[in-house]
């Protein structure tokens, strides 16, 4: 993905952040916004989703936490639909 993207757009790291909010659209976070987004607030609340800061104090990003067990995750990741699947 980084090659692909430095060929497309060049290597400079802050016109690339510019361009894509990272943490959301191109990281190893997406899915986890993908399963946020498509909860209801019930939804999240009753499988402990919530979004976080992490980091150190020269840089942080959200991350999107996850409290229930992975049977839980994936029994509403199959009732929606869901081409994602957690492994336990």
């Amino acid at each position: 993905m980084n090659k692909w993207l430095e060929e497309k757009y060049g290597s400079n790291e802050y016109e690339l952040e510019s361009l894509l909010d990272t943490r959301k659209d191109v990281s190893e976070y997406a899915p986890g916004f993908e399963i946020y987004e498509a909860l209801s607030d019930e939804e999240r609340q009753s499988l402990g989703l919530r979004i976080a800061y992490t980091g150190h104090p020269a840089s942080s990003w959200q991350v999107v936490f996850i409290s229930c067990n992975a049977d839980q995750l994936n029994q509403v990741l199959r009732e929606k639909k869901s081409p994602l699947l957690f492994a336990s």
